[in-house]
């Protein structure tokens, strides 16, 4: 029966074009090129032989971020899919989250640990794990870790793109070794407010005041 089994599998199950992903050593869209045959492991910083075709993404792959205080993992890039969606982890310390914002993508939010305010066109609620939140395009929403640990959440981008702004506005994060502790409320006042809000407009993202008439 087994081999009956991996003969139908061997025959019916393709490679996702999509998931041609390897784990980069840089970030932005060089980090996908088709040429590139070596990853580094950020958790050690070695550096091995990799598959051209990778399709499971394990939880320290993917482009790195601090992003207003989250740990931003890009795990899957619009790039990767033919611009068809972005799958993104965020990792929030507590008393975190971002402004109120709306942009041009539907966003599918999965809460995976920790409690969360949500804000989704007028409707709000405290929500934990398991909680789908599904945010329009250019529908105003925002959450917020109320917890007293980092609280996750991956979101769905359909189409993919936003992951751009996350690229950009962020900072690179090339050993997870040096992340700050997530666990302890973040320190913005050195964040550049002006520039992050020119690289919202550039991706199309409306923040605070701005999307109430988006």
């Amino acid at each position: 029966m087994s081999h009956l089994f991996n003969h139908a599998v061997a025959g019916v199950v393709k490679s996702p074009p999509w998931l041609r992903i390897r784990k980069p050593i840089a970030h932005g869209p060089s980090a996908h090129r088709r040429d590139d045959s070596r990853h580094q492991d950020l958790t050690t910083g070695d550096t091995e032989e990799m598959s051209l075709i990778h399709h499971i993404i394990r939880p320290e792959e993917g482009d790195h971020f601090l992003n207003l205080g989250a740990h931003v993992s890009i795990k899957v890039p619009g790039e990767a899919t033919g611009g068809q969606f972005a799958l993104i982890e965020h990792t929030v310390p507590p008393q975190a989250g971002p402004p109120p914002h709306a942009h041009a993508e539907t966003e599918v939010l999965y809460i995976l640990s920790g409690h969360f305010e949500v804000l989704v066109a007028s409707e709000r609620a405290e929500v934990g794990p398991g909680t789908i939140i599904h945010v329009p395009p250019q529908t105003l929403h925002t959450t917020r870790n109320i917890g007293h640990s980092a609280g996750r959440q991956l979101s769905l981008y359909l189409p993919g793109g936003a992951e751009g702004f996350f690229r950009e506005a962020g900072t690179p994060v090339t050993d997870l070794r040096n992340l700050p502790n997530l666990d302890a409320p973040t320190n913005l006042a050195d964040v550049d407010v002006p520039r992050v809000l020119r690289i919202a407009k550039k991706y199309g993202m409306q923040v605070g005041a701005e999307s109430d008439q988006a």
